[in-house]
Order: structure tokens, then C-alpha cells, then sequence
């Protein structure tokens, strides 16, 4: 019964706000898109032009992308986290107060997080499929 009400409450505060529940659905588009527009054509050109092998295909393409990105992610964390209306304010406030390489803070994890992610998503999706094919 309280988690009920505990839900309810949440979800009403968050639409009762400003933007409510869309409040990262900028700052997400902003990082997830140019990430994909590097990653995946990365990916295929690795796996079809270099003679590396199929994991560390996925591994590469995963990791620089998310270098790459590093910046968009610190900007949709700081945008999500602070008090401002938009993430253009939300990076002036960052490079005013930590100059521009707070930009790049995370960025070794990040490009390991996600070149392990990266490998382990593109070795699966090959594996499926191969598997699909097997069946016809």
C-alpha cells in the first residue's frame, strides 16, 4: 500500500513540475545520437576492412565512441543534475566554474565501460545472427 501511494505521489510531483519526466530527454538525444552515428559505422568498417578480431571489433568501436562523447556525458549529467533550464546553460556554468577539461572527467572509465559493452553487444548480435541463419 505505500509503495502505491509512494508511486503515485512521484509520479505526480513529476508531472506537477516543469518539465516533469522529460526533463533529460535533450541532453540524452545529445549524447545517444552522435555516439550511434560513430559507433555503428566504426563497427561495420572494422568488421569488414581490418583484420582485428570479431570481440575487439565491437571493443574499439564501443571505446571511441564513448571518448568521442565524453563531453555530451558530462553535459547531460551536469544539465540532469542542475538547477538550469537547458544544457547549453548547464555547460557554460560547467566550463565557467572547471574550465574545459572538466569535459573529459570520466573519460577512462567511460571508454572502458563501454568498450567491454561494446564488444559484448556486437559479439552477441553476430551470434544471433549467425544462429537465425543457421535455421533456414
Amino acid at each position: 500500500m505505500n509503495t502505491y501511494i509512494s508511486t503515485r505521489k512521484s509520479i505526480q510531483i513529476a508531472w506537477e513540475r516543469k518539465r516533469g519526466l522529460y526533463k533529460g530527454f535533450q541532453p540524452n538525444l545529445l549524447r545517444e545520437v552522435p555516439f550511434a552515428l560513430i559507433q555503428y559505422p566504426l563497427y561495420e568498417y572494422l568488421h569488414t576492412q581490418s583484420s582485428i578480431p570479431r570481440p575487439f571489433d565491437g571493443c574499439i568501436a564501443g571505446a571511441i565512441a564513448g571518448f568521442l562523447t565524453t563531453p555530451l556525458d558530462v553535459l547531460r549529467t551536469r544539465a540532469l543534475s542542475d538547477t538550469v533550464n537547458t544544457s547549453y546553460l548547464a555547460l557554460m556554468r560547467t566550463m565557467r566554474k572547471a574550465g574545459i577539461s572538466s569535459c573529459w572527467k570520466g573519460a577512462v572509465p567511460r571508454v572502458i565501460w563501454i568498450g567491454i559493452g561494446g564488444g559484448v553487444y556486437f559479439e552477441a548480435y553476430q551470434r544471433t545472427k549467425q544462429w537465425l541463419q543457421m535455421d533456414r
